[in-house]
């Protein structure tokens, strides 16, 4: 028999040794990882808004030659410039999802999201 019965409800801990917050915590928690993810991704966008401007200009001035003057076009540049455009807008939307830490059905859903809005900017800057 144990020494020491407890009376009450059991606290039970999680793996790591911290205990258990009650629903309403929970949520309130997983609300403000939502809220600060989304925060890092907007701060992201505002920190990638001007190269990603500039690499678009040059992309498009690369895919057609002319800028302020018409020379032959470079197309591995602009294929270049397109694959940096879509890594530094992958960039937020990773951040946020990483600083949001979702669940992976959500994750899946956020993959697949960013999965379409690369090949739809990359079907828009080639075309």
């Amino acid at each position: 028999m144990d020494p020491s019965p407890r009376s009450g409800p059991v606290e039970r801990q999680r793996p790591d040794g911290r205990p258990r917050h009650p629903a309403g915590e929970a949520r309130g928690d997983a609300r403000r990882r939502w809220v600060v993810g989304i925060s890092t991704a907007v701060l992201l966008l505002a920190v990638v808004a001007m190269p990603v401007f500039y690499a678009f200009v040059l992309a498009v001035a690369s895919f057609s030659g002319c800028f302020l003057e018409c020379t032959e076009p470079n197309i591995g540049a602009g294929v270049g410039l397109t694959v940096a455009i879509v890594v530094l807008l992958a960039l937020p939307v990773v951040g946020g999802v990483a600083v949001a830490r979702l669940h992976s059905s959500s994750r899946n859903a956020v993959g697949v999201a960013i999965l379409a809005v690369v090949v739809m900017a990359l079907l828009l800057l080639v075309l």
